[in-house]
């Protein structure tokens, strides 16, 4: 399977328009349903558990993914890594444009940092739903 850059910006402009057409409480992934850190009272303590949060998330999503690459031939993991490449290119410019909606006020690093944790989290759960079967062999 072949990826373009040209699909991987197309995506990132789809998800620009949506974000646009958005009302601020549905762009916004620190205020989703599920988002880790709702209970903080102010920006300095929300935007550290956010930080925290992303971290977490990444390892989550690094481990998923090393231990799902080793259960795969080397074809596999050569596509495996061509979407998660452009994946994290789209996670990228996705929560740059939630973060410049923000950019020079004091929620802009918490903005980034939540849409960043909310998409990585999402992104070991889709490789889990995807191919988290081959770790049951």
């Amino acid at each position: 399977m072949t990826f373009s850059v040209h699909g991987a910006v197309a995506v990132a402009l789809v998800a620009t328009a949506f974000a646009a057409a958005c009302p601020p409480s549905m762009a916004q992934h620190m205020n989703a349903p599920d988002a880790p850190c709702r209970s903080g009272s102010a920006n300095a303590q929300i935007s550290q558990c956010f930080s925290a949060a992303y971290q977490d998330a990444d390892k989550k999503l690094n481990d998923v993914y090393r231990r799902v690459v080793a259960t795969l031939g080397p074809e596999d993991q050569k596509a495996l890594q061509a979407a998660q490449l452009l994946w994290i290119r789209f996670r990228d410019a996705n929560c740059e444009v939630e973060h410049g909606l923000y950019k020079g006020g004091s929620a802009a690093p918490m903005v980034l940092d939540a849409c960043l944790e909310a998409l990585t989290r999402q992104r070991a759960d889709d490789l889990m739903t995807m191919l988290g079967y081959r770790l049951q062999r």
